[in-house]
């Protein structure tokens, strides 16, 4: 009886032996060790510890995972979502016409191939009503479900957040929130095109200047010519165009559906 045996003998450990070879060699580390099989499953490997470094090494990874996990959520806690998109999802959502039917597809695809080294951007273009918020948020809730970071905002919202910096009782300072949007995986901005200040318009391009060539999702009840109509405007659009795709889509608004 060897050493490991009789330790576990004394141990008073009660599962049988029931496979056991001598001097066999790692092929990781290469180190010498002898292999035990026991009744309840259990294999030990005596003068190998490569298990346990896989073990510590998936132990690692989890915790690596949950430390993301809470990250993302802390993010997201920071979207201001409206009630009627918070159950938004792709399968509630129901097209009316072509246009429509083309936007959930690209949107679903968009999602479902997300690539954070593959940086791409939607501006949905269109009326109110039509869905594109819907379809943002739902794409948002799909890249999100696979660990990607992820914050929804729409323009009033986002520079009210900004203002909010600027009170000494504010748990986040300006910095921060630059932080936030610059290092988010994807952004939704909502309802661009809506008049600002000159504020506005600075934090605006400040926004643009640091989410350019990254993933981005915008939407827009106005016109290309409406969002270029003066230089501010244009520097905006310029950078916020850099590797985006423009989807249009027209329709009636659904929620005027059976009142006019």
């Amino acid at each position: 009886m060897n050493g490991l045996e009789k330790s576990i003998k004394q141990s008073g450990f009660r599962n049988e032996l029931i496979e056991n070879e001598f001097g066999l060699i790692c092929n990781e580390c290469k180190k010498k060790y002898d292999y035990y099989k026991f009744d309840n499953g259990q294999i030990v490997r005596d003068g190998c510890n490569c298990d346990n470094y896989e073990f510590q090494r998936e132990q690692r990874k989890a915790f690596a995972k949950k430390k993301q996990r809470r990250k993302i959520e802390k993010i997201y806690r920071k979207s201001i979502i409206p009630y009627d998109l918070q159950e938004a999802t792709f399968e509630s959502y129901e097209p009316q016409n072509e246009s429509q039917e083309k936007l959930f597809n690209i949107c679903k695809r968009y999602a479902d191939k997300f690539d954070i080294n593959n940086k791409q951007s939607l501006l949905l273009q269109g009326d109110f009503g039509l869905g594109k918020s819907h379809l943002a948020m739902a794409a948002l809730k799909v890249i999100k479900a696979n660990d990607h970071s992820v914050l929804f905002m729409d323009v009033p919202q986002l520079l009210t957040a900004y203002k909010d910096t600027y009170n000494k009782d504010s748990e986040m300072t300006e910095k921060e929130l630059d932080k936030v949007i610059d290092e988010v995986d994807l952004l939704v901005l909502d309802d661009y095109g809506t008049t600002v200040n000159d504020f506005g318009n600075q934090k605006l391009f400040n926004l643009m200047n640091m989410r350019k060539g990254k993933h981005n999702i915008i939407t827009t009840n106005n016109t290309a010519k409406e969002l270029t109509k003066n230089k501010d405007l244009a520097k905006q659009f310029s950078r916020m165009m850099m590797n985006a795709t423009p989807i249009k889509v027209d329709g009636d608004d659904y929620r005027l559906k059976g009142l006019v």
